[in-house]
């Protein structure tokens, strides 16, 4: 018995029912069989139809004991049921066999066609590989299951095209063979392009830059590798073949200068391959682009007068300090604090490196001597706002401080109550730092307190452990005590007058607009804050990272009652504008020069870009070996950590250099290479040396021979091999510099520092 179901003209619903056995065990009622598509009523009252457009395979059946057995694969997913009737489904089967082919037929033109436009004729996208895997990679595995079958129904033409994609999977293998056989096909279709496009060809890691259109784009360029060479072919490369036009391409430099040049090297070489000037694409800074993107919204892009005047912002963080100190109850204590970093001289390991932090780090007290550590300016710090007057490592009084063996200096002389006061660095058992002999140093304290016992002179002592107990500043109030020595605490507006007068507010104000600028580039909250300072194991973090965040949250305001914006405000309000009701970006490939400096505010406002724009292609050129711009806000991990930080990309390497020869391009990469961070290159030069050009000379030498008597020798001897040699003079502080040029520039000329 057949069920035919009349629903119109031309409109024939067949039912496909269960065996005897299927009404107990099989999931489903029935299935229903129309001219569009196939209908699967659950046991569950669930209903599902299935539209033949959606075919991903052809329709099987197998006949059973207990009944028929029907599989198909179909939109996304394995139809298949058993313990169906098989008169029904004999009736109706060759009609789901006819209409699922016709449309898997149809399916897999189109997913051809697909494959043919995203993985043949352009650089095949990782996000590509998303839609090859969801539409192309189901059906050939459908094709590898049920092969006989296909090749019974399909074309042969079709069914060689099939073969030929086997070969591709897995795709995330396949992908690298795909790719090497379009960039094999660009590199000789656009040959010409890449031989004219410059003043000399192009080499082949520039060609495979340009090639490279991956959603993400790493161009590694060692110095002097032609990475500019890569940006102007790159974009006019998009143009001439077609790929793109002048305003859907965006290019952004690092600054002014690097704009211009890019600028003018587009304008230049767009006469090689045809392109009109007015062609061309535009080169903005970031700040620039931030900045339009305000005047289109109808934003204010007046600039503070912070960003025309830094000396003001200095003022105005001096006068915002001296209100905090002034008007915040704890605002005096914390700024003290606050101003200096503590350290544990028993931490260091070696005399050598105690000596270099000592060097690098002044301890300057509120009387304005420079001590030896942060112990003794605890002291002297407490003495001074405590009203008692002290002398810094003031000559003992005595001639016979000759008897110790050295010129006897105790660390504070109290004028007032003629007593000497000594910080003895050692712990409660007597250690001392470790490059100080722990015995010699003891032996030394009984010689001093056998000294002023002798002389009839006061000796009050203070230890390391005191500091390391936290009972420092409680010792010292317990030996003036003892000493009847008066303790008047200064008052506050006295304290201030010495910090402003002392210079201690301005300064400080300085070193707190350089914590501003990374805050605001890096757009750190709170939170992110304390994360830092702790990473750096800044003492005091949270309360350091309180005051900063108070900082910014003031300089924000002042900005927004001025109705004015800084340089970062054009970066961090554009990014915030960049939303599908507000701006909406139309670039389709965004070009960026020395990625290694970028900030993270700078990538906040690319990933802004890219995200609300039409997927564009985003190429980056640096070098991670030239980040020099970390001081304000360059993130040189958003390129050492390009896979993690921003996503899978293509990776080049431009390693060819014309600007230095191979002794320089050796030593320079061996030192940068021990950064486990940097990415390793094999530099290759053009100009090739067989002896060292670079030389190492020390400022400490045994001879008489000054260091700028070496540098003199030296260039005397690098001009005598070769009177055309290009020299360069690097040194370590700029002090050393100053009295090389003032020495070199009397003898030679063109010489860079």
């Amino acid at each position: 018995m057949h069920l035919l179901l009349l629903l119109g003209k031309n409109v024939i619903r067949k039912i496909i029912r269960t065996s005897f056995l299927g009404k107990f065990f099989s999931p489903i009622r029935q299935m229903i069989v129309t001219t569009d598509y196939v209908e699967v009523q659950y046991k569950n009252q669930e209903t599902r139809q299935f539209s033949y457009q959606q075919s991903q395979g052809i329709a099987q059946r197998q006949q059973g004991f207990w009944g028929s057995r029907f599989s198909w694969h179909v939109a996304g997913q394995l139809l298949d049921y058993s313990l169906l009737n098989q008169e029904d489904l004999n009736d109706c089967f060759e009609q789901i066999v006819q209409a699922s082919t016709v449309a898997l037929n149809q399916n897999l033109v189109q997913s051809l066609k697909n494959f043919q436009t995203l993985a043949v004729q352009q650089y095949l996208r990782e996000s590509s590989l998303a839609t090859l895997q969801d539409t192309l990679v189901p059906l050939l595995q459908n094709y590898v299951t049920s092969q006989s079958i296909w090749q019974k129904q399909l074309h042969p033409e079709m069914l060689q095209q099939l073969d030929q994609m086997l070969s591709y999977l897995p795709l995330d293998q396949g992908k690298s063979v795909l790719r090497q056989q379009y960039e094999q096909q660009q590199l000789q279709q656009r040959q010409s392009f890449f031989e004219h496009i410059e003043s000399n060809p192009l080499t082949e890691q520039q060609r495979l830059a340009v090639i490279r259109n991956d959603d993400r784009n790493l161009v590694l360029a060692a110095a002097g590798t032609g990475k500019t060479s890569v940006m102007v072919a790159k974009a006019l490369d998009l143009i001439d073949s077609g790929l793109a036009r002048r305003h859907e391409i965006l290019i952004l430099a690092y600054n002014n200068a690097a704009a211009k040049e890019l600028r003018e090297r587009l304008q230049k070489r767009s006469q090689s391959c045809g392109i009109a000037p007015e062609d061309c694409p535009e080169v903005m800074t970031f700040h620039a682009l931030g900045r339009s993107i305000l005047q289109q919204e109808k934003s204010s892009t007046h600039l503070s007068v912070f960003t025309e005047d830094p000396t003001k912002l200095e003022i105005w963080m001096t006068e915002w300090l001296s209100n905090y100190i002034q008007s915040d109850p704890d605002g005096l204590s914390r700024f003290i604090e606050l101003s200096y970093q503590p350290v544990n001289a028993f931490d260091f390991k070696t005399k050598a490196e105690y000596d270099r932090y000592v060097r690098d780090h002044e301890y300057r007290t509120l009387q304005g001597e420079r001590v030896r550590g942060y112990q003794e300016l605890l002291i002297a710090n407490w003495l001074f706002l405590h009203g008692i007057t002290y002398q810094y490592e003031a000559p003992y009084i005595t001639k016979r401080r000759i008897e110790l063996g050295f010129d006897y200096r105790p660390d504070f002389y109290l004028t007032d109550a003629k007593v000497y006061l000594e910080h003895f660095g050692i712990d409660r058992q007597g250690k001392t730092r470790v490059d100080i002999p722990s015995q010699e140093y003891n032996a030394i304290i009984r010689k001093k307190r056998e000294l002023h016992q002798s002389c009839g002179t006061t000796l009050l002592e203070t230890y390391h452990y005191d500091w390391t107990e936290n009972r420092l500043e409680k010792r010292l109030a317990q030996l003036m005590q003892q000493q009847q020595i008066p303790v008047t605490q200064k008052s506050a507006q006295e304290i201030f007058d010495v910090l402003n007068q002392a210079g201690m507010i301005s300064s400080t104000a300085k070193r707190y607009v350089k914590s501003l600028a990374a805050i605001r580039v890096e757009r750190l909250d709170r939170a992110a804050i304390l994360k830092r300072l702790q990473q750096q194991n800044i003492a005091f973090a949270g309360r350091y990272a309180d005051l900063l965040d108070q900082i910014h949250q003031a300089y924000c305001k002042k900005l927004q009652d001025d109705c004015s914006i800084d340089f970062d405000d054009m970066i961090l309000q554009a990014t915030d504008l960049i939303q599908p009701d507000a701006f909406h970006p139309q670039w389709k490939h965004i070009l960026v020069d020395e990625f290694q400096d970028i900030s993270m505010a700078r990538m906040q406002l690319l990933q802004a870009l890219i995200q609300q724009g039409p997927s564009p292609i985003l190429t980056v050129v640096g070098d991670d070996w030239q980040s020099i711009y970390r001081f304000s806000g360059g993130k040189l991990e958003l390129t050492t950590r390009f896979s993690d930080l921003v996503g899978s990309h293509s990776l080049t390497k431009l390693e060819k250099t014309y600007r230095y020869n191979n002794s320089i391009a050796l030593t320079a990469g061996r030192f940068v290479m021990q950064n486990p961070e940097q990415y390793q290159k094999n530099v290759v030069t053009a100009a090739q040396v067989e002896q060292s050009a670079v030389y190492l000379l020390d400022s400490h030498t045994t001879d008489n021979q000054t260091l700028e008597d070496q540098v003199v020798q030296l260039i005397r001897e690098i001009r005598q091999e070769n009177t055309t040699a290009s020299i360069a003079v690097l040194a370590r502080y700029r002090y050393l510099l100053d009295n090389v040029k003032g020495r070199v520039r009397s003898t030679y000329s063109n010489i860079a520092y």
